[in-house]
């Protein structure tokens, strides 16, 4: 224990193969000349830390606090006595886009133009932590008042402890050439933290089933109770439910919502920092009746003909305009579509109608919401009487078969069920080597 009663990491979990990767990882990085860092060593990492968490089901914040811990302990003998959190999270080794010998620098996380960037090791961690964090208040306040289940979707599944993006990173500055503002990194120790203008931040995705839309008022009261959500905007919740009930699209159908967390209110694990903490809950809320057929209950077997064309639809109660998006679909050797979507103007809303899965020359594509399933299948919660989990393990089951279908037809081809999600390339190594080899199924 120390002084101040709290556990130490070792005497929590075996934290030995985090460190370890973590040394590897910033013996790399403290080369000045040093441009490439493999993917496979944040991806190790991120696995690593991932068994951990197994650890520290319910303490998230020891969990972020131990990792920075650990970090700060490996890099204690060549930095200086500066505040380890920001220095790490804003880690300048790796967001220093040039070498000193002129190359440029780990691009994962100076990606050119619009691209994604990869995030610090310890902002990712943290997080990941904070969203672990504000699931588990979730169920625990979904639980007291509502029948219902849960599946993560996202990058929290896909890329938990890797991938996860804080709302803090850039300040804006004006360009001599009038060509307007940019966002340049932030300086630790030059910079105040609150020059941090708020980047787009990893939504944490949930699929949530309610045993109808009749029980949308329950969510919206358990919402309200949790901690982190600005009760004004619960309140548009709530108005997007009465114009949802006055519009009652017909079946198959869903409700999407987008809830800021932390928009209002200091998350207490980066409190002390300053730093930014609002990201965004997207939720995709189906009734049961209605999840059943995004599964493809009533079809036990995802033949379709294959001299025909085939798409299955759904329509989706959405607070953005899908306009500037398409319906993007990929297949299992990783062909892509972009669909056009279909939709109208609605109260408080736009009505869109997305595929939720579609066979185009006999390749079958996973929709957006069928993607949100994959490539975990990952159920937070499953309170039903009768469970919604069996019915996902037989979806499951009917895509490998599916896949094992196009196998055949397509024998010299890799392909491969990760390849069928439109974020692969963002999923972390262990994920999509897991799931391709078949221990994630």
């Amino acid at each position: 224990m120390t002084p101040a009663g709290i556990r130490t990491p070792y005497a929590h979990a075996d934290w030995g193969r985090v460190e370890g990767i973590y040394r590897q990882l910033s013996r790399i990085v403290d080369d000045q000349e040093a441009t490439y860092l493999p993917v496979v060593i944040p991806g190790f990492l991120a696995q690593a830390l991932g068994r951990v968490a197994s650890s520290y089901s319910g303490v998230e914040a020891e969990l972020a606090s131990h990792a920075l811990h650990i970090f700060a302990q490996v890099e204690d003998d060549k930095t200086s006595a500066d505040d380890p959190f920001l220095r790490l999270y804003f880690d300048e080794r790796l967001i220093s886009s040039t070498s000193v010998a002129g190359g440029v620098r780990f691009t994962a996380y100076n990606p050119p133009g619009s691209q994604r960037r990869r995030p610090t090791p310890l902002e990712a961690t943290f997080e990941t932590c904070r969203r672990l964090r504000d699931l588990d208040a979730l169920m625990r306040s979904l639980r007291a008042l509502t029948l219902c289940g849960a599946v993560v979707g996202g990058s929290i599944g896909y890329g938990r402890f890797m991938n996860i993006r804080g709302a803090n990173w850039a300040k804006t500055t004006s360009n001599h050439d009038g060509s307007g503002a940019q966002h340049v990194p932030l300086q630790p120790g030059k910079d105040p933290i609150n020059t941090a203008q708020p980047q787009d931040a990893s939504d944490m995705d949930l699929i949530l089933v309610l045993d109808s839309y009749d029980d949308l008022d329950h969510l919206c009261e358990c919402l309200g109770h949790v901690d982190g959500a600005n009760t004004n905007r619960v309140d548009d919740l709530r108005e997007r439910v009465s114009a949802f009930r006055r519009l009652d699209p017909p079946a198959p159908r869903m409700f999407s919502h987008k809830l800021p967390l932390w928009d209002t209110k200091r998350d207490p694990l980066l409190e002390a920092s300053g730093l930014l903490g609002t990201y965004v809950l997207s939720l995709h809320i189906f009734s049961r009746s209605d999840f059943d057929f995004l599964l493809l209950r009533d079809q036990p077997i995802l033949s379709f003909d294959n001299q025909n064309d085939h798409t299955v639809s759904m329509s989706d109660y959405r607070p953005d305009s899908p306009d500037k998006r398409f319906d993007q679909q990929r297949s299992f050797a990783g062909s892509e579509l972009r669909l056009p979507r279909p939709f109208k103007d609605v109260e408080l809303g736009f009505l869109a109608e997305s595929a939720v899965c579609l066979v185009r020359d006999g390749r079958y594509h996973p929709g957006m919401y069928q993607n949100l399933l994959l490539p975990l299948f990952d159920t937070a919660w499953d309170d039903f009487a009768e469970p919604l989990t069996p019915q996902i393990d037989a979806f499951r089951w009917k895509i490998i078969e599916r896949l094992r279908l196009e196998k055949q037809r397509w024998p010299n081809e890799r392909v491969r069920l990760s390849l069928s999600h439109t974020r692969s390339e963002l999923f972390a190594p262990h994920v999509a080597i897991g799931l391709d080899e078949g221990r994630i199924l």
